[in-house]
């Protein structure tokens, strides 16, 4: 009894590693989220708008999109500061957004970048 007892906590433990390794190994294509369904703003929509988007999808943040590519990224956090600066809900999102966003290649193993987004303090 005691050896089967051993063999199946060893199963089980040797199952759970193998998930946790499939896990990190996983690649960022495996697990993002498909464009068209990023929630977006333009950099002439407001900060109301921004917010709105956040607060209806249950998300920290919104990316700022040009012509359909990414130039800028709003978050819970830059709209707080906004705030704090007395600046209207008016106020077109390109006034706050952060620029230079950090991004990793699709096929990059979700460690990496996880080490990426850690590196440059990232957590949305």
């Amino acid at each position: 009894h005691f050896h089967q007892t051993t063999q199946t906590r060893n199963n089980a433990l040797t199952t759970t590693i193998t998930t946790f390794n499939l896990f990190l190994n996983m690649l960022v294509y495996e697990f993002m989220i498909p464009a068209a369904n990023v929630i977006k703003v333009t950099p002439g929509e407001t900060i109301g708008d921004a917010l709105e988007k956040i607060l209806e999808n249950h998300i920290s943040a919104v990316v700022v999109c040009q012509d359909n590519k990414a130039t800028g990224i709003i978050t819970k956090t830059d709209i707080a500061k906004a705030y704090k600066q007395g600046l209207s809900l008016e106020t077109p999102a390109a006034n706050i957004m952060s620029e230079g966003i950090i991004t990793v290649n699709r096929s990059l193993q979700r460690d990496k970048a996880a080490t990426v987004f850690a590196e440059h303090k990232i957590h949305h």
